[in-house]
């Protein structure tokens, strides 16, 4: 990360909490515990990552789209690259 981006505090905060439900699952499972519960437990983290994902992608965008130093070809590619690894995502 270059020094004059801004850290993505919010998507740390977040990560942190995916990674605080990640290891309650993990104890769900050495508890043997309600197999539905724990899958809906698994389900949210996956939703909670792709909401994470799609933030870090628009941020992502909107810096490319703000970069003033850049010129239009490479905020284009940047862009365009990013678009490539959405669809992947997706």
């Amino acid at each position: 990360m270059e020094e004059n981006e801004k850290i993505p505090v919010e998507l740390i905060r977040r990560l942190n909490r995916i990674e605080g439900q990640v290891r309650g699952i993990r104890k769900m499972i050495e508890e043997k515990r309600d197999c539905a519960a724990t899958l809906q437990q698994v389900s949210a983290v996956r939703s909670a990552l792709f909401k994470v994902g799609v933030s870090y992608v628009s941020g992502s965008l909107e810096d490319c789209m703000s970069d003033k130093e850049g010129s239009c070809e490479e905020n284009l590619g940047k862009m365009k690259n990013l678009i490539e690894i959405l669809s992947k995502f997706l």
